[in-house]
């Protein structure tokens, strides 16, 4: 289980879902590769996370990895950013300017957002990639760039292309190896662990005492369906470790958004704490079952990540084999 999700750059990827584990496979058979590769997710699923992953990857390590946000670039500026100028080319050009392809050569290039390029900017792109040199703006001479070209995208290009918003031509070139990334909410057994690795983060940046996670805000957070993904996950437990006062993140301290997001369960929640309460127990009963569901998926994740070997899968829970092979026991040998 590798680790990523850093702003800087990749190094806490945590991916313990069937599905996350072949995302990483697939990293490690293209990333080698030279094709260009298109990134498809939600908003918030870590998409620029696996443009730096294929870069670490790849024999272009040693070259530098230009990130640009196609949605953030303004329509007036896009070919200048993209290709770059020379002075006087335009009002306020006043020095010669590098364009990112330029600036990437013998390296990548990730372009995020890239259904949102313009109509013009589509189809100097495609120039760009045919051709394999750029022309500065204002520029007499080709500019020879050797770039590897990964594009991300949460839109649907082929939708886009039969509406006749996205260049089909350039949908073919950019999507010659393609990575989808699955939503947050498909793969739930990843929460746990997310959640704990951003707790500690944060904990350790704010100087905080918070150390654990109560088990009914986890029962939120395993239950919300996290629409803004990763992020949102993020931003969430960020949010709650700024409130925290005790060693124990406590439901009170999730944003509304996930404390009000389901109001029938969390009716149940609450309803589940004060019986067991009444009853002298610790833990709700209504939890138990969604805790041993939860325990049983991570189970099976890491039987199938190591193809049914259960010392290993021990390995990947961190439990000790005595304690697996004691659970599947409970669970009658086939997880689900």
């Amino acid at each position: 289980m590798t680790l990523a999700y850093n702003d800087a750059k990749p190094a806490t990827v945590i991916r313990i879902s069937a599905a996350m584990i072949e995302v990483q496979r697939v990293i490690e058979r293209v990333a080698r590769g030279t094709c260009s590769v298109l990134v498809l997710g939600e908003t918030g699923t870590g998409k620029e996370l696996v443009a730096r992953e294929l870069h670490e990857r790849s024999l272009r390590s040693d070259g530098p990895l230009q990130i640009v946000n196609c949605a953030a670039l303004p329509e007036s500026l896009v070919e200048s950013i993209l290709f770059g100028h020379v002075r006087g080319a335009f009002t306020g050009a006043d020095c010669d300017r590098r364009g990112v392809f330029e600036l990437a050569r013998g390296g990548m290039l990730f372009l995020d957002e890239v259904g949102e390029l313009t109509p013009s900017a589509q189809a100097a792109l495609l120039r760009v990639l045919d051709g394999g040199s750029v022309r500065p703006i204002g520029g007499a001479k080709e500019i020879a760039v050797d770039v590897r070209v990964v594009a991300a995208t949460h839109r649907d290009l082929a939708a886009m292309v039969s509406e006749g918003r996205f260049r089909l031509d350039l949908f073919h070139r950019l999507n010659v190896f393609s990575i989808r990334l699955p939503p947050l909410r498909e793969r739930r057994e990843e929460i746990p662990a997310l959640a704990e690795h951003f707790l500690v983060r944060f904990a350790q940046s704010m100087g905080s005492s918070v150390s654990r996670i109560g088990v009914g805000t986890m029962a939120l957070m395993l239950n919300h369906d996290w629409p803004g993904n990763v992020r949102e996950l993020r931003n969430a437990v960020e949010h709650a470790v700024t409130l925290a006062e005790g060693t124990t993140l406590g439901v009170e301290e999730l944003p509304e958004t996930i404390r009000g997001s389901n109001p029938s369960q969390r009716t149940v929640l609450e309803a589940s704490v004060a019986a067991a309460a009444s009853a002298g127990s610790n833990e709700p009963r209504g939890l138990r079952a969604l805790l041993r569901d939860h325990e049983a998926r991570l189970i099976h994740a890491a039987l199938q990540s190591t193809n049914g070997n259960q010392r290993q899968a021990a390995e990947l829970l961190e439990v000790p084999l005595r304690t697996l092979e004691r659970k599947l026991a409970t669970l009658g040998q086939r997880p689900d």
